[in-house]
């Protein structure tokens, strides 16, 4: 039987055709747009410690939703790195909201930051380990990017809390 071997996203360069059209397109509308929306539907504002508004439900997801756009940057940057520049500052920029969202004992959730939940991680269906695990990987492909290592930090702080 013949096997097969895994080959890392990041040792393969896309040189032309519908792939490298997409790739490009992600990078240059795609991303940027989602930043955008983001913006408008209060994604980024919510991350402001002092930041007050009515919660929602869907405000539960939220750091999520951030954590995976920071890892799509993160994919672009891996591979062209100097051709996003301000791609790399709005995520710098986002990541500083997260840490400074962050508790000093290491808990990082901006909806149950505003939302007391006690005990912390009980309910299932609140989502907590979802985003925190989202942002775990948020992290862990912005350091292998950029070798950034202030959310893979805060990640580690709020692994050890949890």
């Amino acid at each position: 039987m013949k096997t097969f071997s895994y080959v890392p996203f990041y040792e393969i360069e896309l040189t032309d055709g519908f792939w490298k059209d997409r790739q490009k397109l992600n990078a240059d509308v795609s991303i940027p747009n989602v930043y955008k929306r983001f913006k408008e539907t209060n994604r980024i504002d919510c991350l402001y410690p002092k930041w007050k508004r009515p919660l929602s439900r869907s405000d539960r997801f939220y750091d999520s939703d951030t954590a995976k756009w920071i890892e799509a940057v993160a994919y672009v940057l891996q591979k062209h790195r100097a051709d996003y520049p301000e791609l790399e500052k709005l995520c710098d920029e986002v990541i500083n909201l997260f840490k400074k969202r962050q508790q000093a004992n290491g808990y990082l959730n901006s909806y149950f930051q505003r939302r007391p939940l006690k005990p912390k991680f009980f309910f299932r269906p609140d989502h907590e380990l979802y985003c925190a695990g989202h942002i775990m990987e948020a992290a862990v492909a912005y350091y292998r990017a950029t070798g950034k290592d202030s959310l893979l930090k805060a990640s580690e702080k709020y692994a050890d809390h949890i």
